[in-house]
């Protein structure tokens, strides 16, 4: 989450976004007198506002998946990457975010945090980690006790929980499963943040309980070997990987004049 916190922290020292419009400031809940209230459920910004740089390209990110999922009738998206680090958790708090925004009237988006060994959106949101998913598949808890539901945007965020690091994948692959097909009643359409492919054992289990797959690898980090033995993988699981973003990349000249090569 580190990128698109100092993204935004620029924008708002910049003059880009109003500072009650970040969502980890609401509005009346910016002195230390109220730091306890930030983190009580639903305690976002009544609306948030993307730099301009980077909503155009989540923007085309989002038109293309919108595309997709249309013909393919998609709603359930993982998010995922061959190896950490890779942004996979900024790119799925993005895209939903701006997604829950264009929503319809009525219809209502839905992020997951199914990173169980390396949870993040929780720290984003600014909510409590558990109860989340895990304290869900434990069969500790109802699923609609851990949905956190941000009105003013039309967003509903599921933090991870706090999981013990010998989980049996497989169990938790068969009951998530199950929990999704309860969400697609509910929501329109489910983003998951899921786990590196090629690090836990999770991320592939997971990637195939959903209708398709975004691919996130981190330029100048991700090694050409691992993303194409993430695609063999993906491809032998029968995975619907829609594409994917490359992350982080480096412009050595204007990025402006990119447009012109």
């Amino acid at each position: 989450m580190d990128f698109i916190h100092e993204v935004l922290k620029k924008a708002e020292q910049e003059g880009k976004i109003d500072s009650n419009l970040v969502p980890w400031k609401s509005a009346n809940r910016g002195n230390d007198a109220n730091k306890e209230q930030n983190t009580d459920r639903g305690s976002a910004a009544s609306f948030i506002t993307f730099p301009d740089e980077i909503l155009d390209e989540v923007q085309i990110i989002l038109d293309n998946i919108r595309s997709v999922a249309k013909k393919q009738a998609l709603r359930i998206i993982g998010v995922t990457s061959p190896d950490s680090k890779a942004g996979t958790s900024t790119l799925a708090t993005m895209i939903s975010l701006i997604m829950a925004r264009n929503q319809n009237p009525g219809s209502e988006t839905l992020l997951i945090d199914a990173q169980l060994r390396n949870p993040t959106l929780h720290e984003f949101f600014r909510l409590s980690l558990s109860p989340g998913l895990f304290d869900y598949l434990q069969d500790q808890i109802s699923h609609d006790s851990i949905i956190n539901d941000f009105d003013q945007f039309n967003l509903n965020v599921i933090t991870a929980g706090q999981a013990h690091k010998d989980f049996a994948v497989q169990l938790i692959s068969e009951k998530l499963n199950n929990l999704l097909q309860k969400l697609k009643q509910k929501f329109e359409c489910i983003f998951l943040d899921i786990p590196p492919v090629l690090r836990f054992a999770e991320g592939l289990s997971l990637s195939k309980l959903c209708d398709g797959l975004i691919l996130v690898v981190r330029s100048g980090h991700t090694r050409g070997e691992a993303v194409e033995e993430t695609k063999r993988l993906l491809k032998t699981a029968e995975v619907n990987v829609l594409g994917g973003i490359l992350n982080r990349r480096e412009f050595f000249i204007p990025e402006k004049l990119y447009r012109f090569l």
